[in-house]
């Protein structure tokens, strides 16, 4: 248990890190919904897969902060299906609450056993479930991973308006 603890103070500080180093530019001067729209079409173009955005009612009430931290688990919960799911759809949904925006992305691919996942971490080099979860975490978020074999997988992510900016 001490281990994963570690694992998960570094992994916390190297986000942290990643997140002020690989923000987009779009996303800084234009917003999530800019910069995920860019993002579908740049992996339209490029992937055997299609990538489908669909807002209801985001309107950039989360901080830059947040809204850089959505678009990392985007990103992330993208490249796992890419690398992993032989999905040929990935939709990612945005739903703004009153109090929160509920993302989700969602892929048709092979899905997964995600107990036997989480349950291996300490032989894996790779901890992209977990990322997810520590993401969502710095900015006061939950994030909750369904999958089953043959079934793809679903990604949510709900993320307070703490420290809502004014929307005009």
């Amino acid at each position: 248990m001490v281990k994963v603890e570690e694992i998960a103070q570094r992994t916390t500080q190297e986000i942290r890190t990643m997140l002020f180093a690989m923000r987009p530019v779009i996303l800084e001067t234009q917003g999530l919904l800019p910069a995920l729209t860019q993002y579908a079409e740049r992996l339209n173009a490029t992937e055997s897969f299609k990538v489908f955005v669909n807002n209801r009612g985001y309107n950039s009430q989360l901080t830059g902060e947040a809204e850089g931290v959505v678009f990392a688990i985007i990103e992330e919960a993208v490249g796992n299906a890419k690398k992993h799911s032989q999905a040929t759809e990935i939709k990612i949904n945005l739903l703004a609450g009153k109090s929160s925006l509920m993302v989700e992305i969602k892929d048709n691919g092979v899905g997964f056993d995600v107990e036997a996942t989480k349950s291996t971490y300490d032989q894996r080099t790779s901890l992209g479930l977990l990322n997810l979860d520590e993401r969502a975490q710095l900015v006061g978020g939950v994030c909750a991973i369904e999958s089953a074999r043959g079934r793809g997988t679903t990604v949510r992510v709900e993320i307070p308006f703490a420290g809502v900016r004014e929307v005009a």
